[in-house]
């Protein structure tokens, strides 16, 4: 085999490889996906007050109309709200995230300032 042939061929099977790792990764979510719709989450914002956060900018009847699309069609439409549904639920991880710090660094604080807390809480514990 000449060069030329050589380099057509390497190319043609770097190109397979690139094809390859798309499908895979297109099998793997739809693998995900089926897995992550058999038990739908709970309703995101239930505890919000306790949490110090508000509920996700993203209703639960629009999560829900994501999750559970008739069909195993995944149209080019939905990218847009599924972007913008993606970007709110990072947001509101976000601000969980932060909540649970603050409460965590409270708690750490609390636990170092007061031994008869720090007794209490730790003995309690399993």
């Amino acid at each position: 085999m000449g060069a030329d042939d050589l380099r057509l061929a390497c190319a043609s099977l770097r190109h397979e490889i690139t094809q390859i790792a798309h499908w895979r990764r297109l099998v793997r979510a739809r693998l995900d996906l089926t897995v992550a719709r058999a038990v739908l989450p709970d309703r995101l914002g239930q505890h919000a007050a306790a949490l110090g956060t508000s509920s996700p900018a993203v209703s639960h009847n629009v999560l829900m109309g994501i999750a559970q699309a008739p069909g195993a069609a995944m149209l080019v439409t939905d990218l847009p709200r599924l972007r913008t549904a993606e970007e709110s639920l990072a947001t509101y991880e976000a601000a969980v995230r932060r909540a649970l710090m603050i409460a965590t660094d409270a708690l750490v604080e609390r636990l170092c300032q007061d031994p008869d807390f720090r007794a209490l809480h730790l003995s309690a514990a399993p």
